[in-house]
């Protein structure tokens, strides 16, 4: 691997093979340092929860959550490692290839440049979160600083960098708390780094062939000092096999992005939304310690950190756009016209598909780019409105949710298709009219959720406000307001109507995917539950037909009771096979899940007691 231990990549190999994640590392050192990077991260996770179970109030649910989601983001982003290990090695390997396709000094030179602007970016992104960790770490001796600056009757207080529960005096056992506090955060943000950076030389290496197919199209013919010399079959061969060899390359960077992008799209889906909601409540927190500075200005950090993080997975993204379609560009700059038919053809596919341009996506809804981040910024500014973005939080939950469910759908359809033969062939395996009994029982049930849960999320939840002016009836008629506050750019009591056609379209649709994902899932639950149901059967039933137990010295009766209990065991295993199918395709979704479900909850409890607050006032 002598072309990692260039300066070009030198840096993602030392703090990849720091934190365990280098695909070329020894397999007994990589599996030490994950643990230890696991073990740490978990050990930090357990003093957040705990801190909620000894106060637990909303206040700390709140507090808690910003260092609880940056947790997250970085294990979701140390798992993507993990589990898009073969892709990422992939990557690296086809990056060797890559520098072994250029034929021109020219195209040697763009790829050494962008080879450098990634390795520069790779710099400047370490160094600004390392130096921003460092102050970070040295927040919680501020108060000995102002000490000595502005002293008072007594010493202020040391404080921890976040509040956590260690079961222990906090005072006392300070430096030992710090100490493992520091660990874990300089832990953690070199993970973070290593998959930050790591996605940005991927960047710079793909827009480097882009830019590369863009110089070969745009001089195309230019070498040829007399055009005629065209007409020799010799040349036009040449020529041809150019532009075929262009193409070629355009495939390979193609095939690179699409990599790129099938290797962090569903992870990318996960940080950016557990980003907006850790920004929105650190900006929350803002308003409410404003007037304590050293509280205020570790918030601030902490938003802008997020904010800093999201524009680094936006630049990249919009870069990928920018150079895959500006191939189009370059070939039109070209002396494509002077070119044989048949390069015309040739280079016309380049020019289709370069109208298309490669995406940075998350989950394939959310297209990372600049001005996707001045959205995001605009939003989370809400013209300084914190109760807009905590009356946001829960839409853009669901939202989050809703996606998970059905990108996990996505992700996972080898294995759903295998969870739907399953079911196929595990009512062919039934024998007698008792098992055909249990099975449509648990069928039924199955289909009884489906049905009940289409009802209540279709039919009964949209009349909710109609069966509301039938039981209380108000002096005059409610104001017509729409279903989610939202801002369409036009006024809303003009275009009422418009608006409101479009919001019950898009929560139709996504109702439907969650009505269709969850009542999957419950079917799939009745079965597996009616074929435990079976297996407990055959067995409970063992011999109850043998009046005579005399019987079974027959040998051919000894046999039917020795492949009843053998089926039975097959049968018990298929069923064990099933669940761990199910287990294996929805558990890492129900765990975002269920987290954005209890962010949702947490912060609509909270603005249920504000809005009771303010009932009990008037």
């Amino acid at each position: 691997m002598e072309v990692f231990e260039h300066p070009y990549y030198r840096l993602n190999r030392r703090l990849l093979l720091l934190v365990g994640q280098w695909p070329y590392q020894d397999k007994f050192d990589r599996v030490f340092r994950m643990c230890f990077v696991i073990s740490l991260l978990i050990s930090f996770g357990v003093t957040q929860i705990s801190l909620l179970y000894t106060n637990g109030n909303v206040d700390t649910l709140i507090e808690i959550i910003p260092p609880i989601t940056s947790l997250i983001t970085i294990t979701s982003k140390y798992s993507m490692f993990y589990i898009s290990r073969n892709n990422i090695k992939n990557l690296f390997e086809r990056i060797i290839k890559h520098w072994k396709l250029w034929e021109s000094k020219e195209e040697i030179d763009i790829m050494r440049e962008y080879s450098e602007e990634g390795q520069l970016l790779t710099f400047l992104y370490t160094s600004y979160i390392y130096s921003c960790m460092t102050l970070f770490l040295l927040m919680p001796f501020f108060p000995c600083i102002m000490d000595v600056i502005v002293p008072l009757n007594d010493s202020r207080p040391l404080r921890p960098i976040f509040k956590s529960e260690y079961f222990i005096d906090e005072d006392q056992h300070f430096f030992p708390i710090y100490f493992h506090m520091s660990i874990v955060i300089v832990i953690g943000i070199t993970v973070l780094i290593s998959a930050d950076i790591l996605l940005l030389v991927f960047n710079s290496h793909v827009c480097g062939i882009f830019t590369a197919v863009g110089f070969r199209l745009e001089h195309l013919l230019k070498s040829q000092t007399d055009l005629t010399t065209l007409l020799d079959h010799r040349s036009r061969r040449m020529c041809f096999e150019h532009v075929i060899r262009t193409i070629e390359i355009h495939k390979r960077a193609l095939e690179f992005a699409e990599l790129i992008e099938s290797s962090y799209s569903f992870f990318l889906l996960f940080q950016v939304g557990s980003s907006l909601v850790c920004m929105s409540l650190s900006l929350y927190q803002i308003l409410i310690v404003l007037k304590k500075s050293s509280e205020a200005f570790r918030y601030i950090a902490f938003a802008a950190a997020q904010l800093v993080h999201i524009f680094c997975m936006c630049y990249p993204g919009q870069k990928i756009i920018d150079y895959s379609s500006d191939i189009c560009i370059k070939a039109y700059s070209g002396l494509w016209y002077e070119a044989p038919i048949e390069i015309h053809r040739l280079i016309l596919l380049v020019i289709r598909r370069s109208l298309q341009p490669c995406y940075l996506t998350a989950g394939k809804t959310f297209i990372f780019c600049l001005e996707s981040f001045s959205t995001i910024a605009l939003i989370c500014s809400c013209n300084g409105n914190i109760d807009v973005i905590l009356e946001s939080i829960p839409f853009i939950s669901c939202f989050i949710i809703i996606a998970i469910k059905y990108y996990t759908y996505q992700m996972q359809r080898s294995k759903i298709q295998d969870l739907l033969k399953h079911i196929v062939n595990n009512w062919q395996i039934l024998e007698t009219r008792k098992e055909m009994d249990i099975m449509h029982q648990f069928a039924s049930e199955g289909k009884f959720f489906t049905i009940y849960i289409h009802l209540h999320d279709e039919i009964i939840t949209p009349i909710f406000p109609c069966l509301m002016d039938v039981i209380l009836p108000l002096n005059e008629s409610r104001p017509l307001r729409n279903i989610i506050k939202a801002y369409y750019f036009v006024d809303e009591n003009e275009y009422f109507y418009s608006i409101y056609c479009h919001m019950c379209i898009e929560i139709i649709m996504a109702i439907t995917v969650l009505v269709a994902t969850d009542t999957l899932f419950l079917t799939f639950n009745s079965h597996i539950c009616g074929l435990f149901a079976i297996v407990g059967f055959r067995l409970e039933h063992l011999l109850h037909d043998q009046f005579d137990s005399q019987f079974l010295l027959n040998r051919q009766t000894r046999k039917m009771v020795f492949n009843d209990v053998i089926h039975s065991i097959k049968n018990h295993k298929k069923a064990l096979d099933f669940a761990e199918l199910i287990e294996s395709c929805y558990s890492i979704s129900f765990l975002m899940q269920a987290f954005i479900g209890l962010i949702c909850l947490s912060v609509s409890m909270f603005q249920l007691f504000n809005t009771m607050s303010l009932l009990t006032q008037k």
